[in-house]
């Protein structure tokens, strides 16, 4: 699990994703358990296949697309034949299923895996149908497949970056970071005498879908405010679509995602240097900006981690068990590394030619390096990240002193006011010792001034692009949440003298 964060281990991450709803893509060689996760989730949550107009029934589609299969569709309609020489569609039912389970995706053809772009997100719309897929606005979609890099596993066809853009959740469990521990394989040994590979048990079959989507609703209704903290770690790595250089102009450029993921300036002709020390390059050559639909899968999916280990916490308590505390920056991090962290042509944010010759392939391992960089660098900027955005979310604007001496220890504070005027009182209020100095001046002088300008001369809290990731964006960010906040009290305002 990236990260250890909170004791979630690989089975947690993924069985966060289960709950949170939306797909999934599991890769890696044989025997690493990628169908023995799907035929678990299938018995123990979904009580077996779904089976439309079965009084017992369970709640998840096995779809079949195997090795040679012509068969361009996924099962949720069929011809029939109508008066005349002519044929109608119709849904055949499975589209209520809360599950739908596609095993070897990229033995699929063309049009299955066209169709599935569209499953992805909830709907199925082939045939003139518009089916809305699952239970209450709950759908699973998991696909397994061999790495399409691994020359060892040639697969029947190839999928396009649209897909790879539609799974934001992929996880390798062919990797040294999430695949089989050597305890796992004895495990599997020691249950299975006589085999060497794969574990033939099956999971107790049991239908609890109702309290799967529960906890989907509580993950999706949390996932809107996961605290300041988050919104801070989201709004740091909003940087990244944005080029830390400049343009002729001496502007900051954004990153056009859309063309290829390439910077609007020629990294090898940018002026920063293109060694960091032991850092190697600046991360900017070694990320891509991600995509709107990768960001977005990444709340929900902070949320469901928090979700988790505020489930594990509370069997831990159960048990007399010390709980573990979590970070809500920390699953944000994690998720960027479970969400992002695979290649640009995979709809990840690693740039391939960097993931090809330093890390040989191995996503988990160059996500984490520069995950690792990507922690450090934040936390340096977080308290003032987390104090422009507190302050904005109650309509505010964060003012920061730098230069604040007490016992001869320097320390930073920071005051929020609505407008500027109260900035002084806000000061004087903040009840400090009164052998301090702000910027210079004693606090007993600034406790006397009738005007800020007496004693400071100050500005909002700003924020530097010359750092790993640019930050400047974070001064928009703010503004945007204090209008946001401002127009919502204007509008409630108006209701109430109406």
């Amino acid at each position: 699990m990236p990260g250890k964060v909170g004791g979630l281990t690989v089975a947690d991450a993924l069985t966060a994703r289960v709950l949170q709803g939306g797909p999934f893509w599991l890769m890696g060689p044989s025997a690493t358990g990628k169908s023995l996760w799907l035929d678990d989730f299938r018995h123990y949550l979904a009580g077996g296949q779904f089976n439309p107009g079965a009084e017992s029934s369970g709640d998840c589609y096995m779809a079949e697309v195997l090795i040679g299969t012509q068969s361009d569709e996924l099962g949720f309609d069929k011809q029939e034949k109508i008066p005349g020489d002519g044929f109608q569609w119709k849904s055949t039912g499975r589209h209520n299923a809360s599950m739908l389970f596609l095993d070897e995706i990229l033995h699929a053809i063309g049009p299955v895996q066209g169709a599935l772009q569209g499953v992805t997100q909830g709907r199925y719309n082939q045939h003139g149908l518009d089916l809305e897929l699952g239970k209450e606005g709950y759908f699973l979609c998991g696909v397994t497949s061999n790495d399409p890099r691994d020359t060892n596993y040639n697969s029947t066809n190839d999928a396009s970056f649209s897909l790879y853009d539609r799974f934001p959740f992929i996880l390798n469990l062919g990797s040294q970071e999430f695949g089989p521990t050597e305890e796992d394989r004895k495990w599997i040994e020691l249950l299975n005498p006589g085999t060497s590979s794969t574990f033939k048990g099956r999971a107790t079959s049991r239908n609890v879908m109702d309290k799967v989507i529960t906890a989907s609703k509580i993950i999706s209704s949390e996932s809107v405010n996961l605290g300041v903290e988050a919104e801070a770690a989201f709004a740091y790595l909003n940087g990244l679509a944005f080029c830390p250089g400049k343009d002729d102009s001496g502007k900051k450029q954004r990153k056009d995602f859309m063309e290829g993921g390439e910077w609007p300036v020629d990294c090898s002709g940018c002026s920063r240097d293109t060694t960091q020390g032991e850092k190697g390059d600046p991360l900017c050559r070694q990320l891509t900006s991600g995509s709107l639909r990768m960001f977005g899968s990444m709340k929900g999916y902070a949320s469901a981690l928090d979700f988790m280990a505020k489930l594990k916490n509370k069997w831990r308590a159960e048990k007399g068990k010390r709980e573990i505390p979590v970070e809500s920056s920390d699953l944000v991090f994690a998720a960027l590394e479970l969400c992002a962290g695979h290649s640009h042509n995979h709809g990840g944010i690693l740039k391939d030619q960097i993931l090809r010759e330093s890390y040989h392939n191995r996503e988990a391992a160059m996500t984490r390096a520069l995950a690792n960089r990507l922690r450090a660098d934040y936390g340096g900027e977080k308290d003032k990240i987390c104090s422009a955005l507190e302050a904005a979310r109650n309509g505010r604007t964060a003012f920061y002193f730098t230069n604040l001496f007490q016992d001869g220890e320097p320390e930073q504070i920071c005051a929020s006011v609505e407008v500027e005027e109260d900035l002084l009182t806000a000061v004087k209020g903040l009840d400090l010792d009164v052998k301090s100095s702000i910027n210079g001046h004693p606090y007993e002088e600034i406790k006397k001034a009738q005007t800020l300008r007496d004693v400071l001369t100050t500005r909002p809290l700003e924020f530097e692009d010359n750092r790993e990731v640019p930050l400047g964006h974070i001064e928009d960010t703010a503004d945007f949440t204090r209008k946001n906040f401002q127009s919502q009290n204007h509008d409630s305002s108006q209701l109430e003298g109406d």
